[in-house]
């Protein structure tokens, strides 16, 4: 009833990204930083940035006026397409960007990504959430004939682009980023080591 009403589903946006939070864990609690999110949602994440770095100033892009609305009640969001907006941010500005599954939802992801990186700090980060199309859960129904696109996920049917790791690396190396670190999360609903003997061929 919810998802009808309003177009989304309020439990994809109640949970701050804890795999984003733990890249953060470093910096020291009084740590004075400006922080972006592009496609923040209900502003869960920077809630949480707030929370941990009470000095952090919290700043959004949301997509979705409803949900840019509840955001707004906290860190400073403006509604629009990141691909289409008019950023009103100064040049070497954030200390940290984040793009948490946004990359695969873009036209033009490279463009999007030079433009941030304008707004980065000279030792500023940009942390980014990007779905591998190469990942098991993926490659085991391909090997059968089977490409079905879902509501959520690697296959979501709101993806515009698919990536590999070969690739994720190209399109930040174009934008001129250096790639400091990648890590791999692994879904609990597709476990590797359910088909070790096929894992161990492909």
């Amino acid at each position: 009833i919810f998802q009808s009403k309003w177009g989304f589903d309020i439990l994809d946006y109640t949970y701050a990204k804890a795999e984003i939070l733990k890249l953060l864990e470093d910096y020291p609690i009084s740590k004075k930083m400006n922080v972006l999110e592009i496609g923040c949602g209900a502003g869960a994440t920077l809630n949480k940035v707030k929370y941990m770095w009470p000095n952090a100033r919290t700043y959004g892009v949301e997509i979705s006026k409803d949900l840019a609305k509840l955001a707004n009640m906290y860190s400073l969001v403006i509604t629009g397409d990141i691909e289409t907006l008019e950023l009103p941010y100064e040049k070497n500005f954030f200390d940290v960007i984040i793009c948490g599954d946004i990359i695969e939802h873009l036209h033009n992801p490279e463009k999007t990504l030079c433009q941030l990186n304008i707004l980065l700090k000279d030792d500023g980060v940009l942390l980014a959430i990007i779905p591998n199309v190469m990942h098991c859960s993926v490659l085991y129904p391909l090997l059968s004939g089977k490409w079905n696109y879902q509501n959520k996920g690697i296959l979501s049917n709101e993806h515009l682009k698919f990536f590999t790791k070969s690739s994720i690396i190209e399109i930040f190396n174009n934008a001129n980023y250096s790639i400091k670190s990648m890590y791999m999360a692994t879904s609990p609903d597709h476990n590797p080591e359910s088909n070790p003997e096929l894992l161990e061929k492909l």
